[in-house]
């Protein structure tokens, strides 16, 4: 049952991470002015996908090691 609580809570969290920024960026200011968007700054997203990436795939490496070392040992 806690493993259950653990991978909830994790694919929430994971879920929330994925969703959020997204869910926050909309603009819903509707002013009646249809005005020209002023160009959005470099932020250099795209270089962060890699390493963000990784760290994922790193964390479920250890979680799965860690996970079947558990139950060699019960076993």
């Amino acid at each position: 049952m806690k493993r259950r609580m653990l991978l909830l809570a994790v694919t929430v969290l994971l879920s929330l991470a994925l969703l959020a920024p997204g869910a926050l960026a909309q603009d819903d200011d509707d002013d009646g002015v249809a005005a020209q968007p002023a160009p959005l700054p470099d932020t250099g997203g795209p270089a962060l996908v890699v390493p963000v990436a990784g760290a994922l795939l790193l964390g479920a490496g250890v979680a799965g090691f860690m996970a079947l070392r558990r139950n060699y040992h019960d076993s």
